[in-house]
């Protein structure tokens, strides 16, 4: 039951685990830290290269191309000037719209992220060491810590755990 897991984890139901916890790096090492793996951001080319995969911009890529073949071949010599003027401008605009949309999404992923770690230090969650209860951020939970919440804290959880007692639960 409660106090058989209690026991195999070192801590006591009702006061938790010791303030200072002696062997916090040997519950790290068999548990784990009460952290998600840092994801690696993705680099502006890759935002690059799927812009380039859009239908338009493959379309004016394409439309652009085709003018300088055909009137490069075909035209006479003013024909030929104003295809290039006309495809260099697509081009440039190509480059522009691309440049434009990749650097969007790549900021928007690096504000998302500094977002997310603001968020994870200020969520505060309440856990019973030594009978006190302190306020630690989710990385400071260590395996056999006793957590108290509320309804309001409830929404989540930030580890896994064993529900020891509460009141109208449902």
């Amino acid at each position: 039951g409660v106090e058989g897991l209690c026991k195999r984890l070192g801590t006591d139901a009702q006061k938790g685990l010791p303030a200072s916890i002696p062997d916090w790096s040997e519950r790290v090492r068999a548990f784990g830290e009460n952290k998600f793996e840092e994801r690696t951001l993705t680099p502006y080319y890759v935002y690059l290269f799927q812009q380039l995969k859009e239908k338009i911009i493959i379309l004016l890529l394409s439309m652009a191309t085709l003018e300088l073949i055909v009137k490069g071949i075909f035209g006479d010599s003013t024909e030929r000037t104003e295809s290039i003027a006309e495809s260099s401008v697509l081009y440039m605009t190509v480059i522009i719209i691309v440049n434009i949309a990749a650097f969007l999404d790549w900021k928007r992923e690096r504000m998302f992220e500094a977002l997310t770690k603001r968020l994870a230090q200020s969520n505060l969650r309440y856990i019973v060491r030594d009978g006190q209860q302190l306020t630690v951020t989710d990385d400071k939970i260590c395996v056999g810590d006793i957590m108290s919440f509320n309804s309001h804290m409830a929404a989540i959880i930030s580890c896994d755990g064993i529900l020891l007692s509460g009141e109208d639960v449902k």
